[in-house]
């Protein structure tokens, strides 16, 4: 089996922590490492990190003196990393047992280079759990109407990934990543699997501030046209409409 680094970007996260890096170690294909980076926390985080390395000898921690954000955490990972491929996980998400195996599976069976995963939504009252289903072939034109991949259920070759790292200069810095490799002809596989658990909250709970960071992406990194860029953010906006509506709809019959 490839050799797998599994990075997870660390931030004020001690009471999720550990059962991040548990639902790694718990893979019915363990990875070869998995590299923690503390982003300049300051609750108990880094040492938390540090007691699980002490008692899981594939567990390493990596240290940021001052909070550099995800990108730049992420971005370490890959730098200190040794494997032939790597996988991403928020230290808030968890994996499911077969994540790693059932990916595996997929990347050697349609020979790509980079495979994502349907997952789980957790939402903040951890009773309105929701499936979100992701596309087995997507493409660049798609992915700009809709960013279906997560960033905790990615894993990619490193020989694909190439110098191509996540952008500090963006708030959507996975985002921003995915539509930089589909534009350069990745081999990207969707496995229809539930295979994460994802929680929701954080930055991406922040609607109007992800859409002005949304148009940046599409404007600066992807260089869209004004028109173009309209014409993609209008999906953005009935993405959004459409989830408020179904969102009412469930809470009413809740009620009812």
């Amino acid at each position: 089996m490839p050799d797998v680094s599994v990075i997870i970007p660390a931030y004020n996260c001690e009471s999720v922590l550990e059962g991040a890096v548990r639902s790694v170690l718990d893979q019915t294909v363990p990875p070869m490492e998995v590299l923690i980076i503390d982003d300049g926390s300051t609750d108990g985080t880094f040492e938390l990190a540090v007691s699980l390395a002490k008692r899981h000898p594939s567990v390493q921690v990596l240290k940021n003196k001052a909070n550099m954000g995800p990108a730049a955490a992420r971005n370490l990972g890959i730098e200190k990393s040794k494997g032939s491929h790597m996988a991403f996980l928020d230290a808030d998400d968890e994996w499911f047992p077969d994540k790693q195996a059932v990916q595996l599976a997929e990347m050697k069976k349609y020979s790509c280079d980079m495979c994502y995963a349907s997952y789980l939504i957790d939402g903040k009252t951890g009773r309105n759990k929701k499936r979100y289903f992701v596309p087995e072939e997507g493409s660049y034109r798609f992915l700009l109407r809709e960013n279906y991949i997560n960033s905790s259920t990615v894993l990619i070759k490193r020989e694909a990934l190439g110098d191509m790292r996540f952008d500090t200069n963006f708030f959507h810095e996975d985002y921003a990543l995915w539509l930089r490799l589909f534009r350069r002809g990745i081999r990207a596989r969707g496995a229809g699997n539930i295979l994460a658990l994802y929680r929701k909250g954080g930055r991406s709970a922040d609607k109007w501030n992800a859409a002005r960071h949304r148009w940046r992406v599409y404007r600066v990194s992807e260089n869209l046209t004004t028109p173009r860029a309209m014409l993609y953010m209008a999906w953005y906006f009935f993405g959004v409409a459409r989830k408020f509506l179904k969102n009412s709809i469930y809470a009413g019959c809740l009620i009812c």
